[in-house]
């Protein structure tokens, strides 16, 4: 009869070499690919908190804009400029279909759980004014172009409203 050794009986225990290795990449994997989709998620978040920010400067702007005295909307023409400010009190002259862009540095803030970062960006700002034919009335846009983080490059919003033409010789 053979006899075996009382470490033979014994029911195997732990994980072998292999095992913990094949292990350790699972977890490498999964780790690595929630960390990507992380990263993802906030660079997304920073875009769209830089896309409000341009827009609400758009917004402003417009409203600057198209709230001017009626006697200014008369004498809408290429070459003058809009005195407009930003949400900071600052003052900047926006002019009519002008080739070069106004650029403004915002300022964003992202709160995302424990983490807080703040930085700023560039927004090119053009006003483009033209007359409605066969109304009294000229629409106003504001286009705001900005870089994004993700995937880079430039996005830009354009915003348009209609003013009246209080010039009696307009048609």
């Amino acid at each position: 009869m053979l006899l075996l050794s009382p470490y033979a009986r014994r029911p195997r225990r732990g994980f072998t070499l292999v095992e913990m290795a094949i292990g350790m990449a699972i977890f490498a994997v999964v780790a690595m690919a929630v960390m990507a989709a992380a990263m993802r998620a906030y660079k997304e978040a920073e875009d769209t908190n830089r896309f409000l920010a341009a827009h609400s400067l758009a917004l402003s702007m417009l409203q600057q804009v198209t709230s001017a005295p009626g006697d200014r909307q008369a004498h809408i023409t290429n070459g003058i400029s809009y005195e407009v400010y930003d949400s900071e009190g600052q003052k900047y002259n926006l002019p009519i279909n002008g080739a070069t862009p106004v650029t403004i540095s915002l300022h964003s803030t992202l709160d995302q759980g424990q983490r807080h970062v703040s930085g700023s960006f560039d927004v090119n700002i053009f006003l483009t004014v033209t007359r409605v034919s066969g109304y009294r009335s000229y629409q106003i846009t504001v286009t705001c172009d900005y870089g994004v983080t993700s995937g880079g490059g430039e996005r830009s919003i354009a915003i348009s409203a209609f003013a009246p033409n209080t010039n009696n010789n307009a048609s």
